[in-house]
């Protein structure tokens, strides 16, 4: 299957999901589903990056696939980093996120699976700390 699933820590607190040419929407919605029951098992939150870094273009009818991902969004899902993806993706999904009228502060660019962990982890702390200031 070119869309791998794997976590990336111990605790089960960030999953990585790595894309390869070619895939289609069929492994893209098998990767949804799988990623609702891994995430349903934690019974905590779950930061999710995705990995476009070997990908140069989207399956077509990628829009009404992208809204019925927002709608399988588990309630444990956290933060959404999207790595290296291209200027169409982050328009695409970010045109998406905001038609929806879905929270687009979850939705996170970076450049390599590191910055994505570093950005991660610096949203965690900013949210914990604006969480105990209440």
């Amino acid at each position: 299957m070119p869309i791998h699933i794997e976590w990336m820590d111990r605790a089960h607190t960030i999953v990585k999901h790595t894309y390869e040419e070619p895939w289609t929407l069929q492994e893209y919605y098998e990767l949804l589903e799988e990623n609702h029951r891994i995430i349903d098992k934690t019974g905590h939150v779950v930061d999710v990056i995705n990995d476009l870094r070997q990908i140069r273009q989207l399956p077509d009818e990628m829009i009404p696939a992208l809204h019925r991902s927002i709608e399988l969004i588990h309630p444990n899902e956290g933060f959404k980093v999207m790595v290296a993806a291209n200027t169409l993706a982050r328009i695409l999904v970010e045109s998406v996120y905001i038609t929806m009228r879905r929270d687009i502060t979850t939705i996170i660019f970076a450049n390599s699976i590191e910055e994505a962990i570093e950005m991660i982890l610096a949203r965690r702390t900013a949210h914990e700390t604006v969480n105990s200031d209440h």
